[in-house]
């Protein structure tokens, strides 16, 4: 495994960091600058595995088997010709010389589940030499089950689950509560502005009354302060006064009309 960077500076740095100060024992490899659709397998092979398709199970090649970055997957042609490698399933296996004689430029291809190699003799005369290895699982991720902690997982779960419905249940409880208060306190409110209304008018009310009290006393003081018998007399005295005026106004009448 390693880690790819698209420029060296970026590789020198990752170095530095895992390498030199994490001192971690990792590869790190600039990644190439090509496209990787520069990296296409032969096109006379493919078109022959494409025809043949249902006879030699034909599934496609190594590089589009995987899907990653296209830098990544430029590093890997180049590196391992994973363009170069065809796929062929189970019924491939019956054709295995006829591919390694026919086809020129598949050093590696895999048929079933079996990776077979082919070398070119050095000599020139044409000579080829296969090596066939069956693929094994390397089980690198997977790990053994442990049903009774299974088991116990999902107990826990169950109870989990238990517990927060009981939870949710009480909440709810605590909600409804909450609002019969929130009500019953509105109401308590509405019923105290309804009292303190009633009371500032109270307050009005004895206030008015108050004037109108003062006012009676004052009346009364005035009633208690009044000399009747000198009010009398000059009651009487006003009246002769009147009578007089009369008198005198009647008789200065008759003159004027002279009888």
């Amino acid at each position: 495994m390693a880690f790819g960077t698209e420029n060296v500076d970026d590789t020198n740095k990752l170095l530095n960091e895992l390498r030199d100060r994490m001192k971690l024992r990792v590869n790190v490899v600039t990644l190439p600058t090509e496209d990787v659709s520069n990296f296409l397998p032969d096109k006379t092979n493919l078109a022959y595995f494409t025809e043949h398709q249902n006879e030699l199970d034909f599934k496609g090649y190594l590089s589009n088997m995987f899907a990653a970055p296209d830098s990544i997957k430029s590093y890997l042609c180049k590196q391992y010709g994973l363009h170069k490698v065809p796929i062929f399933g189970s019924k491939a296996e019956a054709h295995t010389q006829r591919l390694v004689d026919e086809f020129e430029g598949i050093p590696i291809f895999f048929a079933g589940d079996t990776r077979n190699a082919t070398v070119s003799s050095r000599y020139g005369n044409g000579q080829k030499s296969t090596t066939s290895q069956k693929i094994n699982p390397k089980h690198w991720i997977n790990k053994s089950v442990d049903k009774d902690l299974i088991l116990q997982c999902d107990n826990d779960i169950k109870n989990a689950k238990n517990e927060h419905t009981k939870i949710h249940a009480v909440m709810r409880e605590h909600i409804e509560n909450q609002k019969v208060f929130q009500r019953k306190e509105e109401a308590k409110k509405k019923e105290l502005k309804e009292l303190q209304q009633k009371l500032q008018y109270k307050k009005v009310l004895k206030s008015k009354l108050g004037a109108k009290m003062e006012q009676l006393k004052t009346l009364e003081q005035e009633a208690n302060n009044v000399d009747i018998e000198k009010e009398r007399t000059k009651i009487k005295k006003d009246k002769r006064n009147r009578i007089s005026q009369c008198v005198r106004l009647n008789a200065e009448l008759k003159n004027l009309l002279g009888t």
